[in-house]
């Protein structure tokens, strides 16, 4: 037997590697098409399931023909600035379209100082909502919540002013406006000390008094028991009672504090008697500062000094008038008691003057 290597060996391998390549390509011919024919039919079949849960879920969260305008505004406000506010006539707004807004403006004094008739003028304004009710949030200890069901309803193109008095006369209140909204417009309406010390006085008579109007109490009768009140006299000499008037008439302190807070461009002062003698030009300052357009020739607002009333156009078909219920002290003081009218101008004069300089504004009350 010869001896040397087995050639056949390697021939066989060869043929044994061929064939199992010519297998494998068969069965790649064979199962390559068929997968991407499964492939294609899982994607299919994962987009239909896809598309069937996101329209169950659409309309269990938004069924046809059940979700107002309102609501759909509501459940996109904040994520989305998209949803325009048609402005001009609001007639043409569904009430359902209203709510309550956090005021853009707030009056934050002085009390006694006719800040309702104030308001029922600026109320004329269609882009304006007041409310005209004193409910004291920044002086209480309500919450935010609480306060936001006080506001009127109004549309997100509406400026909310608010009445709030008491706030300018705490500092804490002043305080917690600022954290509030610290881009609020603030207006301040003040008036003579002596006829907010008077007025004042008026409304606790009011309130103590069994008479129902106002009107009823005889003027003289008033003015007499308002001197005694404030008065005394001793050895023939009128004296003031300063501990009973002292707080009336020092705005100047509560200008400190409102300012430390606020810059004063945020800060509007109205005087109550230039605001009833010459309404139209007091009104044109406050839109422009409440970023409105000024229209007090549409309302055709005027003083009727002698019923002593501010009459406007409420609307188109109604005229309304709100007295003055400030006294005018010139009338209201007779001759007879021009020496307690001086004694009380002398008293506030230095609280008047020190007001003037800071407010670099003079008011005509010395």
């Amino acid at each position: 037997m010869a001896l040397g290597p087995d050639i056949s060996k390697p021939s066989n391998l060869w043929d044994i590697t061929q064939n199992r390549q010519q297998q494998l390509a068969r069965r790649r011919r064979y199962f390559v098409p068929r997968n991407q024919g499964l492939l294609s039919a899982f994607t299919a079949c994962c987009c239909l399931v896809f598309m069937m849960t996101f329209l169950e879920t659409s309309r269990v969260l938004i069924p046809s023909k059940v979700v107002s305008k309102r609501d759909l505004h509501l459940l996109t406000e904040g994520f989305t600035n998209d949803l325009q506010v048609k402005e001009g006539n609001d007639g043409d707004t569904p009430l359902s379209a209203q709510r309550p807004h956090r005021p853009g403006a707030v009056v934050v004094g002085f009390s006694h100082c006719g800040a309702y008739a104030f308001l029922s003028a600026l109320s004329v304004h269609p882009h304006l909502v007041v409310n005209k009710k004193n409910v004291y949030f920044f002086s209480g200890n309500q919450t935010t919540e609480w306060y936001l069901t006080q506001m009127p309803p109004s549309l997100d193109h509406q400026t909310t002013v608010d009445l709030s008095t008491s706030t300018i006369q705490h500092k804490a209140a002043i305080k917690r406006l600022k954290a509030f909204n610290e881009t609020v417009r603030i207006i301040v309406v003040i008036c003579d000390p002596v006829a907010r010390m008077l007025n004042k006085y008026l409304a606790e008579q009011k309130h103590q008094s069994a008479k129902t109007r106002l009107e009823k109490l005889d003027e003289r009768e008033i003015v007499q028991r308002f001197i005694d009140t404030i008065f005394t006299t001793k050895n023939g000499t009128i004296a003031v009672r300063t501990d009973l008037i002292s707080g009336v008439g020092d705005y100047f302190k509560h200008f400190i504090d409102l300012y430390q807070a606020f810059p004063r461009r945020q800060v509007h002062v109205v005087e109550q008697r230039r605001f009833f003698e010459n309404p139209s030009n007091e009104l044109s300052k406050l839109h422009k500062f409440l970023r409105v357009t000024p229209l007090s020739h549409i309302a055709d607002i005027q003083y009727d000094s002698l019923n002593n009333k501010l009459c406007y156009n409420a609307s188109v078909w109604r005229r309304m008038c709100v007295p003055e219920i400030i006294k005018n002290v010139s009338k209201i003081f007779v001759p007879e008691y021009n020496d307690h009218l001086k004694k009380l101008r002398q008293f506030f004069a230095p609280f008047n003057k020190r007001l003037y300089i800071y407010l670099e504004h003079s008011f005509g009350w010395l």
